[in-house]
């Protein structure tokens, strides 16, 4: 799992992304500052944490409360990535049909393809994925909101 400061920013800045997440256990997520539950108020205790296993009573926490949930970054999954992607081209179809994920793959492909033929021919800077994650979230970016990652923010493609 992609936990860099690069993925990071990127899922802070896909706004989009951010308000499709339903927290579940195993989902992780970046918190600027570490906020410490006690007697429903929040107490700073640290900067900068990942938690790669959200406990059952912060989801809790999460889905009833706003306020808190704007202090986390969810950092999708691959898999949760590609979910996304599915449910918003085949919302009929169950996400576990082997049929999306085949098409879905293919797309990716011919995604990066074109992306690498647009850079040699036409000399455009490449944006390197150091992970899956990254690229993952760059694909779901440009097909589902026609964005494109530029190292500090999601654009329009022009």
């Amino acid at each position: 799992m992609d936990m860099t400061v690069e993925y990071v920013n990127m899922c802070r800045e896909a706004e989009e992304i951010q308000k499709l997440w339903n927290p579940k256990y195993g989902d992780f997520a970046y918190l600027p500052d570490i906020m410490e539950y006690f007697l429903g108020k929040l107490k700073k205790v640290s900067k900068g944490h990942h938690s790669d296993m959200l406990k059952d009573w912060v989801i809790e926490d999460i889905k009833k409360n706003k306020e808190i949930r704007k202090y986390f970054v969810w950092l999708p999954r691959q898999d949760q990535l590609q979910e996304i992607l599915i449910q918003s081209r085949h919302p009929d179809k169950d996400v576990s049909e082997h049929f999306c994920g085949f098409y879905l793959y293919h797309d990716i492909l011919d995604w990066y393809r074109i992306k690498m033929g647009e850079i040699f021919y036409q000399g455009k800077d490449f944006i390197n994925f150091n992970s899956l994650e990254q690229m993952w979230l760059a694909f779901v970016m440009y097909e589902k909101y026609n964005k494109v990652w530029d190292k500090k923010e999601w654009r329009i493609k022009k």
